[in-house]
């Protein structure tokens, strides 16, 4: 035993005789290598504290001058919408606030017409578009004077214009929920979005029986009026779409329509299928409802 502990102490002494006896180049070269490896590492730490540094200074810095572009830009939008519209010559006078259009000769004979009729049921030509507000109309001119909002210049609708001059003009309705499907149904049920229950283009729950039977257009049919729909309808065909519809042309989505082999803007479509209604309506006796029902402010794509 004693043997045995005598020659394991002596060949850990002659290992670590010969760990001290390495050769100093070899040292010199670990040194060296030590060193390298910690200035490299000192230099990582260096440029990730650097790359952090500009990290947080231009970050806020780009996001400070990406909001002051916006606001620019939302600033100068909103000096073009409110600058003051200036009608062209051969614009009608709807638009001047010095006139009143409770006056009007034409509307005041019109008025006593209808007062003095039998009051005959009326024709209706309801004219239904996408993505309007106060300001895209200019007949809205005088209604909004005292208000913070004022209809563009580059608004120009002489036509509809000339409708508000000779019919009347509501300054003062909303709609409860301001997006397309849910306002096409309020208007095809004359009910709040939470009684029709379709806020979404595939929800049918309007046409519910004792629901859809009960409302505009079956009503119209039901009292002998000849109904149709041109244009975007934007929610499953009701029931029996046919029986109450003598014309029924759905489309909407794109800006072209490819029908008879040609390609034709949506707009110039809806004025062809309106016509065509109105066409064959006026052919008949008895009186007509037509939807017309534009969209091409709301299409997928300009081609």
């Amino acid at each position: 035993m004693l043997h045995q502990a005598h020659q394991t102490h002596k060949t850990r002494g002659e290992t670590t005789s010969k760990t001290k006896k390495m050769d100093p180049e070899a040292r010199v070269a670990s040194r060296v290598e030590k060193k390298a490896t910690k200035e490299t590492s000192e230099k990582k730490k260096l440029l990730a504290f650097v790359l952090v540094t500009l990290v947080c200074i231009l970050v806020p810095f780009i996001t400070t001058v990406e909001l002051d572009r916006k606001q620019q830009r939302n600033n100068h939008v909103e000096e073009i919408m409110m600058r003051p519209r200036k009608l062209p010559e051969t614009s009608n006078n709807v638009a001047d606030p010095e006139k009143d259009p409770e006056k009007d000769p034409e509307k005041e004979r019109y008025l006593e017409k209808i007062e003095t009729s039998d009051h005959d049921p009326l024709n209706v030509v309801l004219l239904y578009a996408d993505d309007w507000s106060f300001r895209t109309l200019g007949a809205m001119e005088k209604a909004l004077r005292h208000t913070n909002y004022q209809v563009p210049e580059f608004v120009q609708t002489p036509n509809i214009d000339q409708l508000a001059k000779s019919g009347v003009l509501f300054t003062h309705n909303a709609v409860t929920t301001s997006t397309c499907s849910v306002s096409r149904a309020t208007m095809y049920t004359g009910q709040y979005a939470s009684v029709h229950r379709s806020p979404l283009p595939g929800d049918n729950a309007m046409f519910a029986e004792n629901k859809w039977n009960e409302t505009l257009f079956p009503l119209l049919r039901a009292a002998d009026y000849k109904c149709g729909m041109v244009g975007k309808w934007h929610h499953a065909a009701p029931p029996n779409h046919h029986e109450t519809f003598e014309m029924w042309r759905a489309y909407f989505g794109k800006h072209y329509v490819h029908r008879d082999g040609k390609e034709h803007h949506v707009t110039d479509l809806n004025e062809r299928d309106a016509i065509d209604f109105l066409m064959d309506a006026r052919r008949e006796e008895g009186n007509f409802a037509l939807l017309v029902s534009f969209f091409a402010t709301h299409a997928g794509e300009l081609s």
